[in-house]
């Protein structure tokens, strides 16, 4: 909903501090994501917990994506700024794995809130020190 409350404001050009998102689907179309990155990238942020498979709906074929500024958080909790393809094949990867050996297959697992905390306060710490 934030991105969509976000997308509308752009489109009647009102001003809006920020948004952020956690765990969130794709939610606006290409055209409306195109224009938004446009005008509001630098504002907008969205983290993407490594194995979170809300962020992976509905799918792209299906015309939906993801705008903003892309925080990516690994499966060590480690939060990059728009990480490569490859870095997040690897890092899914090796969080699916320990996933298993840990509680067996739980897809819906790291969209828990509490993930997301937990690694926006690892790297709040670490910002400070």
């Amino acid at each position: 909903m934030a991105t969509v409350a976000s997308s509308i404001l752009i489109q009647e050009d009102e001003g809006f501090t920020s948004t952020y998102t956690f765990g969130q689907p794709r939610a606006i179309s290409r055209d409306t994501g195109r224009i938004c990155n446009v005008e509001a990238k630098s504002k907008t942020f969205r983290f993407q917990n490594n194995n979170d498979i809300v962020t992976r709906t509905p799918a792209r074929i299906m015309g939906y994506t993801h705008v903003g500024t892309f925080l990516y958080i690994t499966q060590e909790r480690q939060i990059q700024q728009d990480p490569g393809l490859w870095l997040q094949f690897l890092d899914s990867v090796d969080g699916a794995m320990d996933s298993i050996k840990e509680r067996g297959l739980d897809a819906v697992e790291d969209h828990g809130m509490k993930h997301y905390l937990d690694a926006v306060r690892k790297w709040n710490f670490a910002k400070a020190n």
